[in-house]
């Protein structure tokens, strides 16, 4: 076993500065009160032999979950270092962990030194502490550190946790690393995947081979229906059949002269998919090429253009006839246009009178409104009865002038100003039978000029110049009844060597039938030596050889679970008396009687399931304080630990303020039963408890260094002396 001698720590945790413990006697005691660095040490410890395993999630420990940092996180670099001695015998291994920055990156490193010298680093040194130890940081937690959470696991946690804590403590963790990698091989669900995926890919080639086979027989109808033989249905035919279709279309190219490439018969049944594809785009080339196809193309499009010179000379004729007739038609009604400008301008003249009538008119109005309004405003005694104007004797003046417009002017401006509103309607309604006569002799000019110009246009495509004695209508009538004959005659042999072609397609369609055919063959025979081939035959073999396997991997499984619970009961059996009696000691409950723990392999799992039993097989967890939790499982973990001693690779336990909800009679009858178990084992206690520190030091009769944590700072560290 392995007996830690010293432990030199630097900036871990609670640190700040180099501190050096020495171990060099029966028992050690760190006192002091919480959050001065005593659980630093421990953890110090932890860290050095395990590194990253000491946090997260698996150590059951909830202040280790999510972002548990071991540097001091009050300094401002980070520069950790950890150094434990362990010596077995006369053996003396030094391991040390680092930790610090460079660039802003974390960067840790591990060394170990061995009896003799050797040094070795990083990988090397993490499995060669793996040899040299034998441990885990999990057997490391359930053997050597008691620290209260996992404590705690072993009673007041679910059962599953709880048994695998009991589990490791007794030492049992190659079994279950053991089951462990059995169960996450999945070997039964991998035997059901296979089981599953032979039969899925069996199924998958008896129904291809099914789909294949209705495959052939659906082409080979069709072909049959096209008038195929058997004999056709296989390579030799199909190359028959391509060599065939091949000397019908050179056939023809040479019958009709065009320069063509045909591609050459394949000789394989495979290539004549590819020839058929090649061959029937040069018949489709040829369809293009085909004499008297450009002919035709010209034909129709000369015919299209003559019934687009058609259409506008008609057009342009009719909308002439039009025009002309009603210019006739308004000369007649009107007596003629020359009449009808002299109307306007008789009218014209009147108006000029009128005009100068109602001026006049107007200006002898302005003057009688004027001097009304200047004898109504101006002093009647000065003026007396003379006229303002011309002085002469005028009496009565004003009222004279009202009378005067009242009786006269005001009737002869509305008589003159209604003549003038009649004359100027009707040289309205004359201007516009005018404005009629110009707009439709500008549309017979206009209809005239574009059927002089459809007349040009006709008999420049006609190549012929036309006179007025020509009818051009009758001139296009001809061009298209003899454009409509010779389409006749290139039409007829056009179709006539386009059936050619057809003949020549529809045995490239047999080509592509009998293909069909001998594709589906090949297809289906292709499914067919997959069911044949030795790799198929081989997996009933290896389905068996699997079944096999997983009943061998059952058994193993089997006695495994056999084994552990058998190692278990062993190791149970021989801690026992132990466990009992310290539990006994520490408590002297009156109610429990003698205490057991009792294992059984659940037959649903084949993992051990642990119980703590009086002697009449009751569970006796009900009538447990929080106290009593606490010392039972002070005592199975002393008792385990002690009686299994050669086994736990360390040969020291540290105990993190064990006396949790003991009360003082507890406390003392725990100092008794420790001080046995530091004849066998060294003990690192760590508490804050004044009274049970007090106790460690008057009851334990082996030797004894106590170091005391006091005046700790964010920056400094704990002060720690040592007596």
């Amino acid at each position: 076993m392995f007996q830690i001698t010293k432990l030199v720590v630097h900036g871990f945790r609670g640190f700040a500065g180099e501190e050096e413990f020495v171990f060099d006697t029966a028992a050690t005691i760190l006192f002091g009160a919480n959050h001065v660095g005593k659980s630093s040490t421990f953890n110090a410890v932890e860290w050095c032999l395990f590194g990253d395993d000491v946090a997260g999630a698996s150590t059951n420990i909830r202040e280790r979950v999510g972002g548990w940092k071991v540097n001091n996180t009050n300094l401002d670099s980070v520069d950790v270092s950890a150094r434990v001695e362990l010596a077995s015998g006369d053996d003396v291994f030094v391991v040390r962990r680092t930790l610090h920055q460079e660039n802003g990156h974390n960067v840790k490193q591990v060394e170990i030194s061995l009896p003799g010298g050797t040094m070795l680093e990083g990988d090397e040194a993490e499995e060669k502490m793996v040899q040299v130890f034998g441990t885990s940081f999990r057997h490391f937690m359930t053997t050597t550190y008691l620290h209260q959470e996992n404590v705690r696991a072993i009673l007041t946690e679910e059962p599953r946790v709880r048994n695998d804590a009991i589990d490791r403590l007794l030492g049992l963790s190659p079994y279950k690393d053991l089951l462990g990698a059995i169960k996450a091989g999945r070997c039964g669900k991998s035997q059901t995947s296979i089981i599953a995926g032979y039969e899925l890919f069996a199924a998958r080639v008896d129904t291809a081979l099914k789909t294949r086979r209705n495959d052939l027989d659906d082409a080979r109808r069709i072909a049959e229906d096209a008038g195929l033989s058997e004999t056709q249905f296989h390579d030799t035919g199909l190359i028959e059949l391509c060599s065939g279709a091949r000397k019908s279309l050179v056939g023809f190219i040479d019958a009709i002269g065009i320069a063509s490439t045909t591609p050459p018969a394949p000789t394989r049944w495979e290539d004549a998919g590819d020839w058929t594809t090649e061959l029937g785009t040069e018949i489709t080339r040829l369809r293009s090429e085909l004499p008297g196809i450009a002919e035709q193309t010209g034909l129709f499009e000369r015919k299209e253009n003559l019934s687009k010179l058609q259409v506008p000379f008609e057009s342009a004729r009719r909308d002439l006839e039009l025009a002309t007739v009603a210019v006739a038609e308004l000369d007649k009604k009107t007596d003629g246009e020359v009449a009808l400008r002299k109307s306007i301008a008789d009218l014209d003249a009147e108006l000029t009178i009128s005009r100068r009538e109602l001026k006049a008119c107007g200006k002898r109005v302005e003057l009688v409104n004027a001097g009304i309004d200047y004898l109504q405003t101006a002093d009647a005694t000065a003026l007396g009865s003379s006229c303002p104007l011309c002085s002469h004797t005028a009496p009565d003046l004003l009222l004279h002038l009202k009378q005067e417009w009242e009786s006269s002017l005001e009737e002869a401006a509305k008589i003159i100003k209604a003549a003038i509103d009649e004359l100027e309607e009707k040289k309205e309604v004359l201007e516009k039978v005018s404005g009629r006569f110009a707009s439709l002799k500008k549309d017979r000019e206009a209809a005239l000029k574009r059927l002089v110009d459809t007349r040009q246009h006709i008999g420049e495509f006609l190549g012929k110049q036309l006179t007025d004695k020509d009818d051009p209508l009758s001139l296009l009538a001809a061009e298209t009844a003899r454009i409509d004959q010779r389409l006749a005659e290139v039409g007829e042999q056009v179709t006539r060597r386009q059936e050619e072609l057809n003949d020549v397609s529809r045995q490239l369609d047999l080509v592509a039938t009998a293909l069909s055919v001998v594709e589906a063959e090949q297809k289906m025979k292709s499914i067919e030596s997959i069911q044949e081939s030795d790799e198929f035959k081989q997996l009933d073999t290896l389905r068996d050889e699997i079944a096999t396997f997983v009943d061998d991997i059952a058994r193993v499984q089997d006695a495994v679970t056999r084994a552990m619970n058998h190692e278990a009961q062993a190791k149970i059996s021989t801690a026992s008396s132990m466990t009992a009696e310290s539990f006994r000691r520490i408590t002297d409950h009156p109610s429990l009687g003698e205490v057991q723990l009792r294992v059984e392999s659940k037959t649903s799992t084949g993992q051990n399931n642990y119980s703590f039993v009086n002697s009449a097989g009751q569970d006796i967890t009900p009538l447990l304080s929080q106290g009593d939790y606490n010392a039972l499982a002070l005592s199975l973990f002393l008792g385990l630990g002690t009686s299994l001693a050669d086994e736990a690779g360390f040969g020291f336990f540290i105990l993190d303020d064990p006396s949790q909800s003991l009360h003082a009679t507890h406390k003392e009858r725990l100092v008794d039963v420790l001080d046995e178990i530091a004849r066998h084992r060294n003990l690192l206690i760590s508490t804050m408890d004044t009274e049970f520190d007090d106790m460690l030091r008057s009851r334990l009769t082996c030797a004894t260094t106590r170091y005391r944590f006091h005046d700790w700072s964010p920056t400094g560290g704990p002060t720690i002396e040592r007596s």
